[in-house]
């Protein structure tokens, strides 16, 4: 989000999120932002079998990644997105900012809650079928925090985390405990690295060579 004011000009996906983590340099010079993270978070989701379209979905913590994440699911039509953020932060300021536009270009009911709220929480990931962590909660070789309250994820929904390591996050291994179909945040790495190589050189990725590597 610092960088924006720096460059000359945005990406579409970019310009509507409000936050950038790959920059072009163009032939004539010129500096443009692009985000990769929203749709690399939900080419990975549709590689698992799961489509945002018609969906409840529920994220935690809209920064950087995560504003890119529910603005790239109201954009893949998502028909209702609940945010959570720390009460007037600054990613809970940006966010109301976002809203207005990202609802009239998008047709998607999106509602924005305070983090404190536990309650809303606990109802919003009731009411949703994907629940997507964009905290940094879970971060970090034998980290055992959690961004939400175990007892608040719905059996057999699915969960998704942009976190990779560890891979399976301690919500990730709350939500298999639950039955629910878990996602982890390697494959969102491996894509948005993908859509910011196609930005950059114009070729695509070989995601299956790389995966290989990551697993030998």
């Amino acid at each position: 989000q610092a960088v924006i004011p720096y460059l000359d000009g945005l990406g579409d996906a970019a310009k509507l999120m409000g936050a950038v983590n790959v920059l072009q340099k163009t032939e004539d010079g010129k500096l443009i932002g692009h985000n990769t993270d929203g749709a690399g978070f939900w080419e990975n989701m549709r590689k698992n079998g799961v489509d945002p379209k018609g969906k409840t979905v529920t994220v935690l913590g809209p920064g950087g990644a995560g504003s890119a994440i529910w603005v790239q699911g109201a954009l893949d039509g998502a028909a209702t997105i609940h945010i959570f953020a720390r009460e007037n932060g600054p990613s809970y300021n940006h966010t109301k900012e976002l809203l207005p536009n990202v609802i009239e270009q998008t047709g998607c009911d999106v509602q924005l809650h305070p983090f404190e709220d536990t309650e809303a929480m606990k109802a919003a990931i009731a009411a949703s079928d994907i629940l997507a962590n964009a905290t940094p909660v879970g971060m970090g070789d034998g980290c055992t925090d959690i961004p939400v309250d175990p007892s608040f994820i719905k059996e057999g929904m699915v969960v998704g985390d942009a976190i990779y390591f560890p891979l399976m996050t301690q919500l990730l291994v709350e939500a298999e405990a639950k039955g629910c179909q878990v996602v982890t945040g390697i494959g969102m790495m491996n894509e948005q690295a993908a859509v910011g190589e196609k930005i950059w050189y114009g070729v695509d990725m070989p995601i299956a060579d790389v995966v290989a590597e990551l697993e030998a």
